[in-house]
């Protein structure tokens, strides 16, 4: 079982990573799911009783035995199990994704086997609890564009002779959203303005947020300007971004990932991204998103927008259209709240919108979910994804 409420069973990423194949079967007696290999629930029949003494992995014989994961944790390893076997199809996947699985609405606790099968009925309510962490952005549609000497833009800064460090505020390459070429900069590597590069992040924790799901909360003061993470993803061309969407919208997801990097990008951190993946979106945040050049790469960097004490959550405002016909309701709970992500507010308009939303009297279950399971992704994986990623869509501009 987990560590903690919040985190997920060092059981249950054990067996994601690497991705076991064994199925599930429910004890007669005790009622509680046993892992079994897949074969001997294949050959288990629809009447056919089983019970923990006739298990071979003598950890669980017993009845008194505890159940090795939750059963929200096993619908998620069966989710995974068969996003990999449709993946092994060539059916439509996201390269490299995970599942965001949660339960399978069709399961029937009365079913003597329990298999990935069960999920696949219906896509309705699924959650985004699994993800790969990644630490840059991911290109399967072209390379990544870089910067020749004649175009650096070299500042004029030189180390303050006291502190040694340079480029603080009034570096000229800050003023215009860019960062500092390591190779080039007056300061050297007393430069302060290459925080992108240098990943130099702020401490921060994923926590629950009752209605809005997990959230994103500082564990260290943060001073009005100041960087706290980048948002990385897998940068999306706009037809892939298109297949993505109604890939989603198909699928019910509850949350959506996706921010605008240029006129003809986006980045989606639904399955692979960062800690910054789960800002929530807020009326009055108190955080924004920039756009800087690093290295000929434009970046999305998430800011302070004033001081920020530790332990308080993070938040920016989405500003984005509805996805298809559904408006997403907003549960920030501000003064300022519309009551809708993206249906704008007016100046001046105050509206008591937790109040609002509890007259709803919405179910508390509707909004529960599992907590995040993340698994590291391998970069290796990832370039050979990116050079395979780059082949298919020249070989399309060829045909």
């Amino acid at each position: 079982m987990g560590e903690d409420e919040d985190g997920p069973s060092r059981a249950l990423v054990a067996l994601l990573q690497p991705l076991c194949s064994d199925a599930w079967v429910q004890c007669d007696h005790c009622e509680l799911w046993r892992r079994v290999p897949k074969e001997v629930s294949e050959r288990l029949g629809d009447d056919e009783q089983w019970f923990c003494k006739l298990n071979n992995d003598s950890r669980y014989d017993t009845c008194e035995a505890p159940q090795e994961i939750d059963n929200d944790e096993i619908d998620i390893l069966l989710k995974a199990q068969q996003d990999a076997e449709e993946q092994g199809r060539g059916e439509t996947m996201v390269p490299g994704g995970l599942p965001s699985g949660a339960r399978g609405s069709s399961w029937n606790k009365k079913e003597k086997k329990r298999s990935g099968d069960d999920n696949k009925t219906s896509n309705s309510g699924v959650n985004d609890n699994v993800w790969h962490r990644i630490h840059r952005n991911i290109f399967t549609h072209r390379e990544p564009k870089s910067v020749t000497e004649d175009d650096v833009l070299i500042c004029s800064c030189v180390p303050d002779p006291v502190t040694g460090v340079g480029c603080g505020d009034e570096c000229i390459n800050r003023d215009v959203l860019v960062e500092c070429d390591p190779n080039f900069c007056p300061c050297g590597s007393k430069c302060q303005n290459q925080k992108f590069q240098s990943k130099k992040y702020a401490k921060l924790d994923i926590r629950r947020t009752g209605k809005k799901g997990h959230g994103l909360f500082t564990k260290q003061s943060l001073r009005k300007g100041e960087f706290i993470i980048e948002y990385v993803g897998e940068v999306l061309h706009e037809d892939e971004y298109r297949l993505r969407k109604n890939r989603y919208e198909a699928e019910e997801k509850r949350h959506y990932y996706f921010m605008t990097l240029s006129s003809s990008e986006t980045i989606d951190a639904a399955e692979r991204g960062n800690a910054g993946r789960f800002l929530n979106h807020s009326c009055a945040p108190n955080c924004e998103t920039q756009k800087w050049m690093v290295n000929g790469e434009l970046c999305i960097g998430i800011y302070a927008l004033e001081d920020i004490a530790p332990e308080e959550e993070l938040t920016f405002d989405y500003n984005f259209e509805r996805y298809g016909d559904n408006p997403i309701k907003c549960y920030c709970g501000t003064k300022k709240c519309g009551g809708w992500i993206g249906g704008g507010q007016k100046d001046g308009d105050d509206v008591d919108v937790p109040s609002a939303l509890a007259a709803e009297d919405d179910d508390p279950e509707d909004y529960y979910e599992p907590a995040p399971v993340m698994l590291e992704a391998d970069e290796a994986e990832i370039a050979q994804e990116e050079t395979r990623g780059r082949e298919a869509r020249g070989r399309a501009r060829l045909g």
